[in-house]
């Protein structure tokens, strides 16, 4: 036997059901309820209230998914419960799940397309597709429309898979693989026995603008396969800094790849550390606008790898650091050739033997500039040495940081421990190494000596590896890896698997006062593997010089610096993919910031910078190259609290940021990006 009892709620009753065993004698509550009778019937709130949650984008294929759930509540919003649940597919074909467009063109006026070879074409987003005899001119494709491109080419010495030629301007969109692969072109990241691949696929096409939505996924490259790719694309202004992911080299991949770009202004990062011969030969060939050189990661060099690399490349000032101690054959030769404006160039070089290694590398720069050195090996002066008329620095080789372990240089004596787990120390620059329990003080270590740290550590997933304390001042330099990996620790790039890795590792510590040669390496990151890392510390002056990853895990670097009042110098953040609250509070409460790091990523991400520079009080300038901001809460509050007047520099192309605390602070002056 069941009853109910009307228990009332703001408006209505809520009936609770009792249960009796005693034929109704005596009644026991049950913890089950119902919308009763309504309590008020006029009072102007007397029904229900509904909302709408949505949770975490996720992934089912190359789909992106969102799980929508229906709340009710009876009591005017004192509490919720849910009413229904839905998965909603929010994106096909989703780029953050993985896929990539086939090739695809975006006429800027009306155009149309030929090719060397038969291929196929598709004018309704893939839909429907039509053969293209070779040579023969496609529809004409409107302004506002796209068409796409799909073959099973088997590339050839002559002429690679082909050329495109158009008289009309247009951008490139999509993933070219889909001219070798068909439709299987997805996932595929391997260009062996495809020798020739993408050779003279857009040379002399002055008419080509853009390239940012382009991918090239290639991780093993074969002969020459991108030869000659954008010769002479006289209208190519800027390139994804992600676009060339290898890194290891085949023979000539990138030669004269972007020779006669006259409008390129900024490289591609390049991020290979094996080279092949010749493989960056020309790549930037008479690019006269290049202002700004890619890092070049490699210290092994071999033959011909960057000759005539920057030939002609007038307004280049910097040369990017050579740091290379052995010289291969013609390895520099003409490398800075014709480069009128160049001033600066730091070659570390110990051994400078090697056949025509120098020649003419320096021939034409700029007559006045400065080089740096190392102080023991002996140049000539010249075109083929250092340029005539520069100052001539020599410099001690640069220590280099991440192969070192984690190290600890005390400004004030002081002893340190460590949460959770037992570590490894060492106090005679590793010779002898000491377990130290958790949470037990090491040695006191004498300002100015340093001690070193290791251990095999797996993160767990709500509070890391463990958070470092000390007594006094110091200074971190060194590897991190080495508390993760210990002695192999050494060109360790990935913490795949290592969610929450150096989360707070140093958080609170307001002892620590510099991190500027602390080491940072991972290039694939794990969810929320920076997260509040240096959160807390009131007298950290300068951060680790660079994050190096240009895709992103969610949360990764969230708080990273929260509070850090004293941080005056941030890490430069060359990544482009981003993820859920990757930068989110990342610099909240930095009252010492006056610029922010440049931002290049064009597409953010849900909460992405969420709070990033909110209550910097000092920021004053701002550099953002987003062009779609609709991402949910991508930038709430991130600028709140800035200085009340500075600069923001944004995408020419971008017409969408609002101001105030959610777009660009308000009266700031607005500037377009060069």
């Amino acid at each position: 036997m069941h009853k109910l009892d009307n228990i009332m709620r703001n408006k209505y009753y809520k009936q609770q059901l009792y249960t009796s065993t005693d034929g109704g004698e005596t009644w026991t509550a049950m913890d089950v309820y119902q919308k009763g009778a309504v309590y008020e019937v006029e009072g102007g709130d007397c029904q229900p209230q509904f909302r709408t949650t949505s949770g975490t984008p996720y992934c089912q294929g190359f789909d992106k998914y969102v799980t929508i759930t229906r709340e009710i509540s009876w009591d005017g919003g004192e509490t919720w419960e849910s009413a229904s649940t839905k998965q909603i597919m929010v994106e096909a074909k989703s780029v953050d799940c993985g896929y990539t467009y086939p090739l695809t063109f975006v006429p800027q006026e009306d155009a149309e397309f030929r090719f060397y070879y038969n291929v196929y074409y598709s004018l309704d987003s893939g839909s429907t597709w039509t053969l293209l005899p070779a040579w023969t001119a496609s529809p004409t494709v409107r302004v506002g429309e796209k068409i796409m491109w799909k073959a099973n080419i088997t590339p050839s010495e002559q002429w690679g898979v082909g050329t495109f030629v158009t008289s009309s301007r247009f951008a490139v969109e999509g993933n070219p693989m889909s001219l070798l692969y068909g439709d299987n072109y997805l996932g595929q990241t391997s260009l062996s026995g495809k020798d020739y691949a993408f050779y003279n696929l857009f040379r002399n096409c002055g008419t080509l603008t853009s390239i940012s939505g382009m991918t090239l996924p290639a991780t093993t490259l074969s002969y020459r396969c991108y030869q000659n790719m954008f010769y002479n694309c006289t209208s190519l202004t800027t390139v994804p800094s992600n676009l060339l992911p290898a890194t290891t080299l085949s023979y000539g991949c990138y030669m004269m790849m972007f020779a006669y770009c006259t409008s390129l202004t900024i490289a591609p990062s390049l991020l290979a550390t094996t080279l092949a011969n010749s493989c960056y030969f020309g790549m930037f060939y008479h690019c006269t606008s290049l202002t700004i050189a890619p890092e070049l990661s490699a210290t092994t060099l071999v033959h011909e790898c960057y000759h005539s690399m920057f030939w002609e490349c007038t307004s280049l000032t910097t040369a990017p650091e050579l740091l290379a101690t052995t010289l291969a054959d013609y390895c520099y030769n003409t490398m800075f050739y014709g480069c009128t404006s160049l001033n600066y160039i730091k070659c570390m070089a110990t051994s400078i033997s090697a056949e025509d290694c120098l020649y003419n590398w320096v021939s034409g720069v700029t007559s006045g500039g400065t080089f740096i050195r190392d102080c023991n090996t002996n140049w000539s002066s010249g075109d083929s040495g250092i340029p005539n008329n520069w100052q001539d620095n020599c410099s001690q080789p640069t220590p280099s940081y991440s192969g070192q372990y984690l190290t600890f240089i005390a400004t004030e004596s002081g002893t340190f421990k460590f949460s959770e787990n037992s570590i490894d120390y060492s106090l005679d620059s590793g010779s002898t190494w000491t377990t130290l329990a958790s949470d037990t003080d090491s040695p006191t270590v004498t300002s100015g000596s340093k001690i070193m740290w290791k251990a095999t550590l797996t993160p767990n997933s709500n509070i890391g590896i463990g958070i470092f304390s000390s007594t006094s001042n110091f200074i971190a330099e060194g590897n991190p890896m080495s508390l993760l990996y210990g002695d192999n620790f050494s060109g360790q790039t990935s913490l795949s698997g290592k969610d929450s890795a150096f989360m707070n590792l140093f958080g609170g510590l307001s002892t620590l006062t510099s991190a500027e040669n602390l080491v940072l390496p991972a290039t694939t990151l794990a969810a929320n593997c920076y997260n509040s890392m240096f959160s807390g510390c009131t007298s950290l002056t300068t951060a680790p010089s660079t994050l190096p990853a240009t895709t992103l895990s969610g949360y990764c670097y969230g708080q990273m610096f929260q509070g850090c009042t004293s941080l005056t110098t941030a890490p430069s953040l060359p990544a482009t993919t981003l993820a859920i609250f990757c930068y989110g509070y990342m610099f909240n409460g930095c009252t010492s910031l006056t610029t922010a790091p440049s931002l290049p990523a064009t597409t953010l991400a849900d909460w992405c910078y969420f709070g990033m520079f909110y209550g910097c009080t000092s920021l004053s300038s701002i550099t953002c190259l987003a062009t779609d901001i609709s991402a949910s809460n991508c930038t709430a509050w991130w600028v709140g609290g800035v200085a009340s007047n500075g600069t923001f520099t944004k995408a020419a192309s971008m017409a969408s940021w609002t101001s105030g605390n959610d777009g660009i602070p308000t009266n700031w002056t607005v500037q377009d990006a060069s």
